[in-house]
């Protein structure tokens, strides 16, 4: 478990993190909602949501019809 943190403290400890208010999440949630969007894809709606938040034209994932379907305001792409 420590060299987990460690190896997660090397490489992340300065990575700006992105949090969305209350409001914000209620309101992915409620798009989610009218999307029909269900499950885990409502966890990448908030990721989406946190992107945009950041500044983000694009998502890359492997995850990307998922990603796709729950968030269409943002890029979706395969890395590689």
């Amino acid at each position: 478990m420590k060299d987990a943190i460690a190896l997660l403290e090397a490489n992340w400890r300065g990575t700006p993190v992105v949090q969305l208010t209350t409001t914000e999440v209620w309101r992915a949630l409620r798009r989610a909602q009218r999307r029909r969007v269900i499950g885990g894809q409502t966890y990448d709606m908030l990721i989406a949501a946190c992107a945009l938040k950041a500044g983000a034209r694009t998502i890359i994932t492997w995850n990307v019809h998922h990603l796709a379907t729950a968030a269409r305001e943002i890029d979706i792409e395969v890395p590689g």
